[in-house]
């Protein structure tokens, strides 16, 4: 395959977030410019000394190619190779990487350094030059436990390429761990790949962009692998990606095959809002995003924490209706909006600002239409509006809600107290408590009357029991083991694990991190494997075998 065949294809994979935005700010003066967009994201991996980036195959696998960068500027082309954790600048190309051509944007940020803006600031994003949009391009690690690193390339001061990196905790509440656990299981639905008609024409000169005309979204969804009328057969897709949680999934199963059902009919008798309820890591933003991806209908993704009221700087609760419009161009779409924190809106205090967002929701729900801006008319300085109606979207609420197990003691005479002559409760359950949770303790807990009376089901996720995160890691479509095994595979290495060694790594598991934290765990453990194979192998025919005794002494940091 020629050099620039190879481009084209890995061009033509790399996904971009259909579902949430990127926010970057740059400061102009005493302004602050917020610019929210989506971005092309690749995963990333240091392998070998060199970077490779994981790119979004059509047979649904997720390929890891070795890659530099080049850039074409005032008729002077720069090479650029990693090196020692840094791009630097090279004399010439090397044959084994496959070079990704930089385009810079327009859109800017400030980089930060010690808490600090640099000096020359703002700084222009990049872009990769045959992509079909103009969004910026980062590149996402999972560096360590404590959560994934974004790469993102601006231009510094030079006129050369930088990387700033900024670092999401395992412990949010964040997409982009969806994101990047459904490219690397290969269940990530790139619009590119399904649609052969918006594939991107490269030539020599410049980018040629294909637009294909707008389609209704087909709702003829009798020919998939499940029966959408059964909410049996939807609980069960949802077994192959969401582990334990039986009631959670059973009420969130008869609540979609009830709208998917009105949709395919083309008449919603029921217009269910769901509030799940559970700590992280438990499937809570999972569920809603198997379904949507199954039905291959628009979803859009929010986290409440991060939003801001209408007509202040920052992303408004109406913007995933932007999301959904630029997916469809459908007036009054069916498709999934997913609304993360919750529970970070509620009223007490230290947080009234919480109010007025909580209202902005009500509205969207009850009045059923919003405007969006007018993305396909407008022109610098226009503020042209396009009406958007809800009506016919599933939406979804989740929140951690900490404390309302609580709220709910009090109310059945649980609580505790502490004084003379009074006996102390006996302990009870906090997730039984959480299931007895109703719409006066969510009043109390801090949510508008108003809102509550329109959530149609309340449901609550367990936490993950130690079981539970053997479970996942042993089965493979859930397994973040999965990836290392076949990025070992692809290098000529078999790796073995004993069931004992499931128990191991779920033991070093932090509980309260739920499944999100297997991922850390095993990109910690795996480190030393894929720096080194040939240090644990076993015999001759290059197997390496993971017990519980070689999971300790990896944790432990042994092999370092």
């Amino acid at each position: 395959m020629s050099e620039g065949r190879a481009l084209e294809l890995i061009l033509q994979s790399i996904p971009w977030t259909q579902n949430f935005n990127s926010v970057f700010r740059t400061t102009r003066g005493d302004k602050v410019i917020t610019l929210e967009t989506p971005v092309y994201a690749v995963p990333g991996k240091k392998i070998d000394q060199k970077l490779q980036i994981g790119t979004y195959l059509p047979s649904g696998e997720l390929g890891y190619v070795p890659v530099g960068l080049i850039q074409t500027r005032n008729f002077n082309t720069s090479y650029y190779h990693y090196l020692n954790g840094n791009w630097v600048i090279a004399p010439r190309k090397q044959k084994d990487l496959t070079y990704l051509p930089l385009e810079r944007l327009f859109q800017q940020m400030d980089i930060h350094h010690q808490g600090k803006p640099l000096k020359i600031h703002p700084h222009n994003l990049y872009s990769l030059r045959g992509l079909e949009h103009p969004f910026p391009f980062i590149i996402l690690e999972e560096e360590s436990e404590d959560g994934l690193v974004k790469h993102i390339p601006y231009q510094n001061g030079q006129k050369e390429i930088s990387w700033h990196q900024e670092i999401i905790k395992n412990d949010d509440e964040d997409p982009w761990f969806d994101y990047l656990e459904q490219l690397e299981n290969g269940t990530y639905t790139n619009i590119v790949l399904k649609n052969a008609e918006q594939r991107i024409k490269i030539t020599t000169a410049a980018r040629k962009i294909v637009s294909p005309a707008v389609k209704t979204p087909s709702l003829d969804l009798k020919s998939t692998e499940i029966d959408w009328t059964d909410p049996i057969s939807i609980n069960q897709s949802l077994d192959t990606v969401v582990e334990s949680q039986p009631d959670a999934k059973k009420v969130f199963s008869v609540g979609v095959s009830q709208y998917i059902t009105g949709a395919m009919n083309g008449a919603l008798h029921l217009h269910p809002v769901f509030l799940l309820i559970g700590p992280t890591g438990v499937g809570k933003t999972l569920m809603a995003s198997h379904i949507a991806e199954k039905t291959t209908l628009p979803k859009a993704i929010a986290d409440l924490q991060l939003q801001s009221g209408q007509g202040y700087v920052g992303g408004n609760i109406t913007d995933v209706f932007q999301l959904i419009h630029r997916q469809t161009k459908e007036e009054a779409p069916f498709g999934y909006v997913l609304y993360n924190e919750l529970d970070k809106l509620a009223v007490d205090d230290l947080n009234s600002w919480g109010r007025q967002l909580q209202y902005e929701l009500l509205s969207v729900l009850e009045k059923g239409q919003v405007q969006i801006p007018d993305e396909e008319n407008k022109f610098f300085g226009s503020n042209n509006k396009n009406w958007f109606t809800t009506k016919n979207l599933f939406f979804a609420f989740t929140g951690a809600f900490v404390g309302l197990e609580d709220v709910i003691a009090k109310r059945l005479g649980l609580e505790k107290r502490i004084g003379f002559g009074v006996q102390h409760r006996a302990a009870v359950n906090k997730y039984g408590l959480l299931k007895q949770a109703s719409t006066e303790d969510l009043i109390n807990y801090g949510l508008i009357p108003e809102l509550v009376g329109r959530i149609t089901s309340i449901t609550v996720l367990d936490a993950l029991s130690k079981k539970d995160l053997t479970n996942i890691l042993s089965k493979p479509a859930m397994s973040p083991i999965t990836g290392h095994k076949k990025q070992l595979q692809q290098r000529g290495y078999t790796l073995e694990v004993e069931e004992q060694a499931y128990d191991s790594i779920a033991k070093a598991c932090p509980q309260e991190t739920g499944a999100r934290a297997l991922k850390g765990i095993c990109g910690k453990l795996f480190t030393d494997i894929e720096y080194n194979p040939k240090q644990f192998v076993k015999g001759a025919d290059k197997t390496i075998y993971l017990t519980p005794t070689l999971v300790e002494e990896l944790l432990a940091g042994k092999y370092k």
